[in-house]
């Protein structure tokens, strides 16, 4: 893997998540990750929410 030194060609990506406790053993999880792909100009943004409970 070559890293580069130049700021113009390096993509960027990100990732912001939340977690939420609803009640005794329940939880809500949400997360958005951007990404700019490496070999293209190509962009991808993905979303998760996850609804979690304990018995």
């Amino acid at each position: 893997m070559t890293f580069n030194d130049n700021i113009r060609k390096t993509r960027g990506s990100s990732s912001v998540g939340a977690l939420l406790q609803l009640g005794k053993g329940q939880y809500i999880n949400a997360q958005v990750v951007y990404r700019e792909e490496a070999f293209s100009r190509v962009s991808t943004t993905g979303a998760q929410v996850v609804y979690q409970a304990s018995f």
